[in-house]
């Protein structure tokens, strides 16, 4: 297996399954950025887990001095449509592949959370197909 660090658009749509399952409201602007820094920071462990050695402290080099995780969340994709929400599943599948490196998938609460994120949205996703309406029931 390898891990690589994700771009910002797999983070952003993975801050935007989550924005989209908190009970259909949104969340705050400030806890989407604290979020999405902590799916970078997720990331980062896990690549450095794969590839550092015991001594190496990030994989991933400091963006600046001040907040070497730092992230903006924009919010672009809506998830309304069908390819939205696929397009949003494969993003949060990349990134929780990419961070399922050391013990992280045993120890990590966000990465259980992106977990559970996942299940919901691949069964919204199923509810939505047309060979869902038309499989019969029993």
């Amino acid at each position: 297996m390898s891990a690589f660090m994700v771009d910002d658009n797999c983070i952003e749509r993975a801050v935007c399954v989550f924005d989209y399952y908190k009970n259909r409201a949104f969340m705050a602007q400030e806890d989407c950025d604290a979020l999405g820094s902590e799916m970078i920071r997720l990331n980062d462990q896990a690549v450095s887990a794969r590839y550092c050695d015991p001594e190496c402290e990030s994989y991933h080099p400091p963006a600046t001095d001040s907040d070497d995780f730092a992230f903006v969340y924009k919010y672009s994709t809506p998830m309304n449509t069908l390819s939205e929400k696929v397009q949003a599943l494969k993003s949060l599948q990349c990134l929780i592949y990419q961070c399922s490196e050391g013990d992280i998938p045993e120890k990590s609460s966000l990465y259980a959370d992106m977990v559970k994120k996942e299940r919901l949205l691949m069964g919204e996703i199923i509810g939505m197909l047309p060979e869902y309406e038309r499989a019969v029931w029993g």
